[in-house]
């Protein structure tokens, strides 16, 4: 089995920092344009106020999750040779990070009290999202948002906050995959024991 050496990197904001890059009538455009809109409890339109539930809480951390396609270059060849083109290879890693990530990232929820996460993207627990055809989520207990489907504009807190930059797929391979989560909290967090959390969970 391949080895996934996920680095993560961890920046401690305020919301009230963070609501600089509240941008939601803007990001809700792209989700419209979207093939989850509707579709997916986990992104928009909500039955509830976004802004409310960012208000909840008083701190943000926002997570960085990078895998250097050189730190698993033995993988990216087998897909390769496949003949996977670049967007499926991309497809295929991003989700087996989303996989590992999103694991450690419930383990860490779960260790820190009033505390919510965000994952890097739509949620993935199911094969085909119930609200396709108009039921409640299965999974209530577990369903989480990301930054981007509450109304962040996450390539500017990429760069603004982590110092880093998403990188998408073109006509070469990207030098890595990077996706963007957050913990939501009500009390001020250690970010070296949120790392702990992370990078102590079984891959």
């Amino acid at each position: 089995m391949t080895d996934f050496p996920i680095n993560y990197k961890i920046v401690e904001t305020s919301i009230d920092e963070l609501l600089k890059f509240f941008k939601k009538s803007t990001i809700r455009g792209y989700c419209k344009n979207c093939p989850n809109f509707q579709k997916v409890w986990s992104c928009p339109p909500y039955d509830f106020s976004e802004e409310e539930y960012i208000s909840n809480y008083k701190f943000a951390y926002i997570i960085g999750a990078k895998l250097n396609y050189s730190d698993i270059k033995e993988y990216v060849d087998k897909l390769t040779s496949s003949g996977m083109d670049n967007i499926h290879i991309s497809t295929d890693i991003y989700y087996k990070l989303r996989k590992i990530v999103d694991r450690n990232m419930f383990s860490m929820e779960n260790f820190f009290s009033d505390s919510k996460i965000l994952l890097g993207g739509k949620c993935n627990l199911c094969n085909e999202c119930a609200r396709e055809k108009n039921n409640p989520c299965v999974h209530q207990d577990k369903l989480r948002y990301s930054l981007e489907s509450l109304g962040f504009e996450v390539s500017s807190i990429t760069e603004e906050i982590l110092k880093d930059k998403i990188i998408f797929t073109g006509d070469s391979l990207p030098p890595y995959c990077l996706s963007i989560y957050a913990l939501f909290s009500k009390e001020k967090l250690s970010t070296k024991e949120l790392e702990m959390q992370l990078t102590s969970s079984v891959h």
